[in-house]
């Protein structure tokens, strides 16, 4: 993080990877807001490795900007390059290995998190109350957790615009992943401390 300065977590990492083989990719973030400290990090490296940073084997240096995108395609790149390719452990046509039921909940969680960002808080669940396939249309019946009735109001929106555009969103990206056509219903209930109810937790999928 160039924004900081170097201190204890950067000294405990460094040190443990001062005799360490494998290739060590210094990804410096937050180029954007300056790279004054730049110098510093490569000076600290180049004390903890005993070489020049130019000199270092298996040893990858890359500004990046996570707020601008800045090089993060090459960042993933650089990651394919050292990353050595293994057997598959699924067959081609297996794109997830939760639960479909779960992997269609988080679809919907993860869109209503894009949409409020900020204004949601994390205390939100997402249960599928009913899967079925009716005239090659997948009709999925999904049930919203949220503690307070404020933040039922965040994830309706005026005039239920926010809970429709979630569901719009969502949608696509469901009919990518069933390849089928898809009717989603998204009801939306309060339920004061459900993170605490087990039976609850239970129902969306946790492993107590």
């Amino acid at each position: 993080d160039l924004s900081r300065r170097i201190g204890e977590e950067e000294n405990a990492v460094a040190e443990k990877l001062k005799e360490c083989r494998a290739h060590i990719i210094l990804a410096l973030n937050k180029i954007d807001l300056g790279d004054k400290r730049m110098p510093e990090y490569v000076e600290f490296w180049e004390k903890i490795k005993g070489v020049p940073v130019t000199e270092m084997k298996n040893f990858t240096l890359l500004p990046i900007s996570g707020m601008n995108d800045k090089n993060i395609d090459k960042l993933i790149e650089v990651l394919f390059e050292i990353l050595p390719e293994g057997p598959p452990f699924y067959p081609n046509d297996v794109i997830t290995d939760v639960p479909q039921k779960m992997a269609m909940a988080d679809i919907i969680r993860e869109k209503l998190f894009n949409m409020m960002k900020e204004e949601l808080p994390h205390s939100i669940g997402v249960f599928i109350e009913e899967f079925n396939t009716k005239k090659k249309t997948i009709n999925i019946k999904t049930r919203i957790y949220v503690e307070r009735d404020t933040h039922k109001e965040i994830v309706i929106g005026k005039g239920g615009a926010t809970l429709k555009k979630v569901g719009t969103l969502a949608r696509e990206e469901l009919e990518r992943l069933l390849d089928s056509k898809v009717y989603l219903e998204l009801r939306v209930k309060t339920q004061s401390n459900w993170r605490d109810d087990l039976s609850i937790l239970t129902e969306l999928g946790y492993r107590l």
